[in-house]
C-alpha cells in the first residue's frame, strides 16, 4: 500500500482535487485498498463523494456512471481489476465523461491499449515502473525484450517485476552454488539488483521489495509520460503502521473482507 495505494491517492488529492469517487471490483483487494484510501482521504481533509463496487468480470456500469454523474467528483480512483476495466472506460466515454480525471491502480501499458484506457484524456496510473522510465538499464531491457518478442510488444510493471524476480533468484543461486529452496529462501534476503526501474532490494522483515513510486499520464499511444517519481525506492509496508495488526484484522473482519494475508496478496502482485 505505501508503494502504490497511499502515494497514488495522496497525489490525486494534491494534483486533481479533493472530491473523490472510489470504484472497485467486489473482492478483497479493492475493499482493503479503499479502507486505506478512506483513512488517508479523511485525514487529509478530502471527501469521498461516492464508493461503488462491481462483481469481478462485471460489465454493467450504468448505475455506477449515474452515481458518478450525480456526485460530480474531481477524480475517480479506480481499483477495478480485469476485463471490467474495458466496460468502465467505454461507459465513461459514452456518458461524455472522458475528460473526468481517472487514476487507475491495475492498468498498465498493455491494458491501456487493449481496454481503450488511452481514450480518456486525463487518465493516470500508479506503478513502480513504466516502459518510458529514462534509465540506461531500462533502455537495454526494452530493446532486448522487443528483439525477442516483437517490436510491437510493450513492457509493463508486472513484466519488469517478473524479470527482476528471476534475476534476484539467480543471484541467490549463484551465491549459494545450489538451488535447494531452503537455502535460497534465506539467501534471497541478502539480494539487491540494479533493475530497469531502480535498484531493488529484498526487505528482510516483509520479503517484499523496496520499490519506486511513479505516476504516469497515459498518452494516445498507450504509453505513459511520467509526471511524478519518488526520489528513492520506498521500503515496503504491507499494512500501514497507524493501526496494529490486530486492529487491522478486526477492521477487515467487521467489514467482511477477509484476513491480512489474503488482503496483502489479493491483487496477485508483489
Amino acid at each position: 500500500p505505501n508503494q502504490q495505494i497511499v502515494p497514488g491517492a495522496r497525489w490525486a488529492m494534491e494534483q486533481l482535487g479533493r472530491r473523490l469517487f472510489l470504484v472497485g471490483s467486489d473482492y478483497i483487494f479493492s475493499r482493503a485498498a479503499h479502507l486505506i484510501m478512506r483513512d488517508l482521504i479523511e485525514a487529509s481533509a478530502g471527501e469521498i463523494v461516492g464508493e461503488r463496487y462491481l462483481p469481478l468480470g462485471g460489465q454493467d456500469f450504468a448505475a455506477i456512471i449515474d452515481a458518478i454523474r450525480h456526485a460530480q467528483p474531481d477524480v475517480v480512483l479506480n481499483t477495478i481489476n480485469g476485463d471490467s476495466n474495458r466496460a468502465l472506460f467505454q461507459a465513461l466515454r459514452e456518458a461524455g465523461l472522458q475528460n473526468l480525471p481517472v487514476v487507475s491502480f491495475s492498468i498498465a501499458e498493455t491494458e491501456m491499449l487493449v481496454f481503450g484506457g488511452h481514450h480518456l484524456t486525463h487518465h493516470y496510473a500508479i506503478w513502480s515502473y513504466f516502459q518510458s522510465v529514462s534509465r540506461p538499464e531500462n533502455q537495454r531491457f526494452v530493446a532486448a525484450f522487443q528483439r525477442r518478442f516483437g517490436e510491437e510488444r510493450v513492457v509493463s510493471d508486472p513484466v519488469e517485476a517478473a524479470y527482476t524476480g528471476v534475476h534476484l533468484w539467480a543471484q541467490a543461486v549463484r551465491e549459494e552454488r545450489a538451488d535447494e529452496p531452503v537455502r535460497i529462501n534465506q539467501a534471497i534476503l541478502r539480494q539487491s539488483w540494479n533493475a530497469p526501474s531502480a535498484i531493488y532490494s529484498i526487505d528482510t522483515m516483509t520479503r517484499h521489495t523496496w520499490k519506486m513510486v511513479r505516476v504516469g499520464c497515459v498518452r494516445s499511444d498507450g504509453q505513459f509520460d511520467i509526471v511524478f517519481s519518488s526520489s528513492v525506492p520506498l521500503r515496503p509496508s504491507p499494512w500501514p503502521f497507524y493501526r496494529s495488526r490486530d486492529a487491522w484484522q478486526s477492521l477487515l473482519t467487521r467489514a467482511g473482507i477477509g484476513t491480512l494475508a489474503s488482503a496483502s496478496h489479493g491483487k496477485g502482485e508483489q
